[in-house]
């Protein structure tokens, strides 16, 4: 997932950070759909004809690729928290002000002038800041 954003697109990484993690809840909820999908009934007697293995084999390759879709969103979406965690609390609001929250530029300056007691030109100087430092972070 990560690897989309290598152009150094921090914002728009940031900015998705809330729909990539709606999307690991959907794939996880798809493996959880498929569990026991496509198991075998050893509750009757004799088995007379079988059924094609199309189905299963199916099913097991769905859960494989979900397994691996599941891995890569959960260990680019803890990097991201990593990377979070080791900026400033002031440089973590002013981020999550701008890109975690989906509201627009202005309402965004609007919160962060109003909670930190600054100027507009102060906080996009956090703003660009912060996003230098959270850059060099998560892309090295």
């Amino acid at each position: 997932m990560i690897e989309q954003y290598y152009h150094y697109d921090t914002a728009k990484l940031l900015a998705e950070y809330n729909h990539n993690k709606a999307v690991l809840k959907s794939l996880k909820e798809q493996y959880n759909a498929l569990d026991g999908a496509g198991g075998m009934d050893y509750s009757s007697g004799k088995v007379t004809g079988g059924k094609s293995t199309d189905a299963l084999e199916k099913t097991a390759l769905r859960r494989i690729d979900l397994a691996t879709k599941i891995k890569d969103y959960e260990h680019d979406l803890q990097r991201i928290d990593d990377c979070m965690a080791q900026l400033t609390e002031t440089e973590q609001t002013v981020l999550t002000e701008f890109f975690l929250k989906g509201q627009t530029k202005t309402a965004a300056v609007y919160h962060l002038a109003e909670s930190l007691h600054l100027e507009q030109s102060a906080i996009y100087d956090i703003r660009k800041r912060a996003l230098n430092k959270f850059q060099h972070l998560i892309f090295g």
